[in-house]
């Protein structure tokens, strides 16, 4: 299991250096603040690294409660991965990079959903904790979701004053976390 998350770690972290690299030249200070972004990235998975091999804080569950995490845990990868590939190498931001996007995403996972790479980020955690049985499950639920809406609220307000009524429309007819609209659609 710990291989498993090892690798799935690796692919999430290739795909943000190859999106990096493929930017295009900006100023100096961006590309300082994407590589302290990345550094804190790398310090998280220090630490997880550390959770993978020295065992703190077990909670000792049935195995299918592990499986699911590893379940969850690779479907957070496959996301998030697929939706930064989505956006592409010209709309792609890392942290609060707010320069307007070169156009609207509303394809692929972006027709589900209107912030999959939270999604993932966040069923990446959550499965990752699971699998490990770790009680650091609980601060992932109750503090990584407030954040994570915290963050898709400021983005949808850039994203509504750079698309206006183009956003709109798509907000109306995608949900923001949870493809309840898009299922329904695929249920009738």
């Amino acid at each position: 299991m710990k291989i498993v998350l090892l690798i799935g770690l690796g692919i999430y972290f290739y795909s943000r250096l190859v999106l990096l690299y493929l930017k295009e030249p900006s100023n100096s200070r961006k590309n300082i603040y994407y590589f302290f972004l990345l550094f804190i990235e790398i310090g998280i998975v220090g630490i997880i690294i550390y959770q993978l091999f020295v065992d703190p804080l077990r909670w000792q569950f049935l195995l299918s409660w592990r499986i699911a995490g590893i379940v969850l845990f690779i479907l957070g990868i496959f996301i998030s991965v697929m939706a930064r590939f989505t956006l592409g190498h010209e709309n792609w931001q890392t942290g609060r990079d707010v320069s307007c996007p070169k156009f609207l995403v509303t394809k692929g996972l972006y027709s589900w959903v209107r912030h999959p790479i939270y999604l993932g980020s966040w069923l990446m955690g959550f499965g990752f904790e699971m699998t490990l049985s770790s009680w650091l499950l609980i601060p992932v639920v109750f503090l990584g979701l407030p954040f994570i809406i915290y963050c898709s609220y400021k983005e949808e307000q850039n994203l509504l004053k750079w698309f206006g009524d183009k956003y709109l429309r798509y907000k109306t007819n995608t949900n923001w976390f949870i493809p309840f609209k898009k299922i329904k659609r695929l249920l009738k």
